[in-house]
C-alpha cells in the first residue's frame, strides 16, 4: 500500500481474504496482468486501482485512493467496565490493571492458524523499528501506537468491537520475561486517554437499502 501511495507508476492492488500460500484466483489474476503487458502483440495500458474485499459483507469494491474518499475517522476511548465510548475521558485518573497470565493461549483462533482457511482475521501492522522493540520502563507511562493492515470489515447491527490485550500466548510464543509476574496498567483518563481510531464509511454514502 505504501508503494501505491508514493510511487507514480501505474499499479493495481488487491486486498482480499487470502492466506500466505495464495489461492488460485490470486495466481490467475497475476498471470492475466502480466500477459496483458508482456505477451507479444498484447501490450495494454495499466489503469491504477485498489480492489478490496469487505469481510462480513462478502462484497468486492474498487477505489483509486486509500483510504477511499468516502471514509471518515472516529475515536473510541477506553472507559470504565470495559466499554468503548465516543466521549473523551474527563477524569484526571483512571486505569485498568492486568496481571499477565502466562497460561493464556489463543489456541487455533489466531492469525497463524486462520490463514489456511479457518476464518477472517485482522491484526496489527509492525513498524520493525528498533525503538519500538525496546523494553518498557517499570512505573513509567509509555505511549504505544500501532496501525492495522489495510482492510475492510462490515460490523453488523448488534455486533461489537473488542480490544483484546495479552502479554503471553503459551501455544505460540516463548515466555517473556522468563521470570516474574508482570502487571500492566492501561490508562483511560484525561491525561492519558487510550483509544482506538477507526476509519468508517460516511453515512451519507449509504443507499437506502444498505442502511436498513
Amino acid at each position: 500500500m505504501s508503494r501505491f501511495l508514493t510511487f507514480d507508476n501505474p499499479q493495481q492492488v488487491v486486498i482480499g481474504p487470502f492466506d500466505h500460500d495464495g489461492k488460485n484466483d490470486q495466481y490467475l489474476s497475476k498471470i492475466k496482468f502480466f500477459d496483458g503487458l508482456l505477451k507479444e502483440g498484447k501490450a495494454e495500458s495499466v489503469t491504477s486501482f485498489i480492489r478490496y474485499y469487505t469481510m462480513g459483507e462478502d462484497v468486492w469494491r474498487e477505489t483509486g485512493t486509500w483510504p477511499p474518499d468516502y471514509i471518515d475517522t472516529i475515536s473510541l476511548y477506553f472507559g470504565e467496565n470495559g466499554i468503548l465510548s465516543s466521549m473523551r475521558p474527563v477524569e484526571p485518573t483512571g486505569y485498568d490493571r492486568y496481571k499477565v497470565d502466562f497460561k493464556a493461549s489463543t489456541g487455533k483462533c489466531n492469525r497463524w492458524f486462520t490463514n489456511p482457511g479457518h476464518g477472517d482475521v485482522v491484526y496489527p501492522n509492525h513498524s520493525f523499528k528498533r525503538s519500538d522493540a525496546m523494553p518498557l520502563v517499570p512505573g513509567e507511562i509509555a505511549g504505544i501506537s500501532f496501525k492495522l493492515y489495510a482492510t475492510s470489515v462490515q460490523i453488523k447491527k448488534g455486533h461489537g468491537i473488542r480490544i483484546a490485550l495479552a502479554g503471553a500466548d503459551e501455544s505460540i510464543f516463548n515466555r517473556f520475561p522468563e521470570e516474574g509476574d508482570p502487571v500492566w496498567e492501561v490508562h483511560r483518563n484525561s491525561r492519558s486517554a487510550s483509544r482506538v481510531v477507526l476509519p468508517v464509511r460516511k453515512l451519507s454514502t449509504f443507499t437506502k437499502k444498505e442502511s436498513l
